[in-house]
């Protein structure tokens, strides 16, 4: 448990890096150091997906080889082996989409051709990834058994994939001149 709650250390700390990344960027007029900040902003978002996605296998080996410690293996079907951490893995998948979102459409970025909503929706997907991932610890502090208040998981990452779509749009559609 404590390799786990390392991976979380770790997750928050790139997360961290890439909310100071985003702010640095967005207040710096230089190219070369845009571009250097939403690489590390794009590179943490990778980072922290990786090690939820390392968290997800973890749980799902623990279920389906009973690690010791681990009791109630028969309970499950093979099924719900991988539906229980299955949370940890729709987190790693915004931070991948996040990520490639922002390697993308880095030009635009970089160059801030991109409407003012845009910052607004990135700064809502930050702080609806950061509630997601305390929720994500707290869900896997109880080996991810089934509570109500886990399920608050699954609406909010439903939300930041609509974000996300959203900023896509955004960056897409919407892009000024300067």
């Amino acid at each position: 448990m404590m390799l786990v709650y390392t991976a979380f250390i770790m997750i928050f700390l790139c997360i961290c890096l890439s909310i100071i990344a985003n702010n640095a960027q967005y207040k710096q007029n230089d190219p070369v150091s845009n571009r250097a900040w939403l690489q590390t902003s794009a590179a943490s978002y990778y980072v922290s997906a990786v090690l939820i996605l390392m968290v997800w296998g973890y749980y799902s080996l623990k279920r389906t080889y009973g690690v010791p410690g681990y009791t109630t293996v028969k309970e499950f079907a093979s099924m719900n082996i991988f539906l229980r951490p299955l949370p940890a893995a729709f987190t790693g998948l915004v931070l991948i989409v996040a990520a490639s979102q922002l390697l993308l459409y880095q030009t635009r970025l970089i160059e801030k051709r991109v409407v003012g909503d845009y910052y607004e929706w990135k700064r809502t997907f930050t702080f609806l990834l950061i509630i997601q991932l305390i929720l994500l610890v707290n869900a896997a502090g109880s080996d991810f058994t089934y509570k109500p208040f886990n399920y608050l998981v699954y609406i909010i990452c439903l939300l930041n994939f609509i974000i996300l779509g959203i900023i896509h749009i955004l960056l897409h559609f919407f892009s000024t001149d300067g």
